[in-house]
């Protein structure tokens, strides 16, 4: 998460969620984040396919407020079962 990382808030700050490929991910993910980042528009964020098309990751860049701020989505994002990894 943020424990390494030396950032001065507010900044811009980008997230990759990669998990199984499938229809809604998209859509959960976006959930997540625009309850955090209420200026969020679906088109907002970039998909990408994995190579063997068994995962898919989506990038949001937001400027994020604080610490407390991006914690919160990576708390978030992490509780749901479709997310295998947060970058």
């Amino acid at each position: 998460m943020l424990e390494d990382k030396e950032l001065e808030f507010p900044c811009h700050y980008p997230i990759k969620v990669v998990g199984l490929n499938h229809s809604e991910f998209y859509g959960k993910i976006y959930e997540v984040m625009h309850k955090h980042i209420r200026s969020l528009k679906p088109k907002d964020g970039r998909i990408k396919e994995s190579k063997n098309g068994k995962y898919l990751s989506v990038t949001f860049s937001f400027e994020a407020l604080n610490r407390e701020h991006v914690e919160a989505i990576y708390i978030d994002l992490r509780a749901h079962d479709d997310v295998v990894t947060i970058i």
